[in-house]
């Protein structure tokens, strides 16, 4: 019995047992000759050590020659419970007739065991073109395919369904496709329109794909042309639309490139990836005063900083509390200062705000200024506390500053002698009055 449990334990371990996809993180310039871990299908081609030097390449999905499609497929599944977010570099140029068509970066199930290219042209190596036959087939098992598109075939009927919304009239721009599997699905869902075309490798372009994870799947699509990520689609929602396939449990993903009549260069490189939600928030607060405060004082102040040191950014209402100790009276902020909304009741000054806190960053601090009573007592300590955005841990939102507070020292009044001093005047003059009688006698 004990040596069949040993045969089946090592059979176990030999096989492997099955392990879930983690979340995905990873980093691939494309300037080498080799990109570990991506299948390059059609006319894409890593250009090191050809037609660039070595170390200093592209990945090239297609010449700007016509009717071609090129992929490059990231064959390894990762979990899509934390979405993905995709940082990269693209390059077009040397159109013959006109830019075109552009360039894809898709998501497809990560179930799939044999990844496909899509069509040529108008869809970008994602979708599929409708009006041949028969079809030239899309991806297979695709999820969301999102263009850069050029020329503005990939929001047309041409290239996949039509069935959420009417097709675009050829809008160059970036344009969003749904699920879809070879000849079937690829629904047309929204576009907005952008330049596209770079024209050279030395103006190229980048950009920052978000994909949410469920229930709620939103995409947004930033372009940096050079003076910073401006926000062309913003939080499209895939997942409410009727006819989208269900988030799969795992995402393999790609980038495409197709050419037809309009051709260009289509160009990748400096590709980053991680999740999209990298997790909560979490607020910290810190409180600070400069040197003691005096029985009587007014306008001293405590400066209040909340502090963002969690992975993601907050969201919702952030509150700032500062309920202060008997002896101080809060006389400011009492409105909107520094974009908190700040009131004050009694002894407490209550602060919030909305805007989004990124990873790292802090909140312009919040000047708390005070009355200090005249019999305020010498030691008093202040707490404030954080809380909201998000957060789950709570542990390190609240900070103290304990606060000497001097007695009065009145200013410029005359020193009153002490009874040890008045008799030492007295005996002095006496003394002095003894001697004068003496010179005279």
């Amino acid at each position: 019995m004990i040596r069949r449990l040993e045969l089946a334990l090592a059979l176990i371990f030999a096989v492997g047992l099955p392990t879930s996809a983690s979340a995905v993180s990873l980093n691939e310039t494309f300037m080498n000759s080799t990109a570990p871990g991506w299948n390059l299908v059609g006319t894409a081609v890593l250009t090191s050590g050809g037609v660039d030097p070595a170390g200093a390449g592209w990945l090239r999905l297609t010449t700007n020659a016509g009717n071609q499609a090129g992929t490059a497929i990231y064959n390894t599944a990762f979990s899509s419970a934390a979405g993905v977010q995709v940082i990269f570099t693209y390059a077009t140029y040397s159109f013959v007739n006109a830019p075109g068509d552009g360039i894809s970066f898709y998501l497809i199930d990560g179930a799939t065991a044999v990844p496909t290219i899509g069509a040529y042209g108008g869809p970008l190596g994602y979708s599929r073109i409708t009006t041949t036959t028969p079809q030239v087939p899309g991806v297979t098992n695709g999820y969301v395919g999102i263009g850069l598109d050029e020329y503005g075939n990939f929001g047309t009927l041409q290239s996949g369904g039509c069935s959420y919304v009417p097709c675009s009239l050829g809008l160059s721009g970036v344009t969003i496709r749904g699920s879809g599997s070879l000849t079937t699905g690829f629904n047309y869902y929204t576009q907005a329109a952008a330049t596209i075309p770079t024209g050279s490798r030395a103006s190229a372009k980048k950009v920052r794909i978000t994909v949410t994870p469920a229930p709620t799947v939103n995409a947004t699509v930033e372009i940096d042309s050079g003076s910073g990520f401006v926000t062309v689609i913003n939080n499209f929602n895939i997942s409410g639309i009727a006819g989208q396939a269900a988030i799969p449990a795992t995402f393999k993903m790609g980038f495409a490139a197709g050419t037809g009549w309009a051709t260009d260069f289509h160009e990748i490189r400096g590709f980053t990836t991680t999740n999209a939600d990298p997790g909560p928030a979490d607020l910290t607060i810190t409180k600070s005063h400069s040197g003691n405060f005096v029985q009587g004082d007014t306008g001293k102040t405590y400066t209040i900083t909340a502090s963002n040191p969690g992975p993601g950014a907050t969201a919702g209402t952030v509150t700032v509390t500062d309920t202060l100790p008997a002896g101080l009276t809060p006389t400011a902020p009492n409105g909107v200062v520094d974009g908190w909304s700040c009131a004050i009741g009694g002894q407490t000054l209550t602060c919030t705000r909305s805007d989004v806190l990124a990873s790292g960053a802090s909140y312009p601090a919040i000047a708390l200024a005070v009355n200090v009573a005249s019999n305020a007592a010498a030691s008093l300590i202040n707490t404030a506390s954080v809380s909201g955005g998000g957060e789950i841990n709570t542990a390190n939102d609240t900070a103290a500053d304990p606060t000497t507070v001097n007695t009065v020292n009145p200013v410029n009044a005359p020193a009153i002698p002490a009874v040890s001093e008045w008799a030492l005047m007295a005996l002095a003059g006496m003394l002095a009055l003894l001697g004068a009688m003496r010179i005279r006698a």
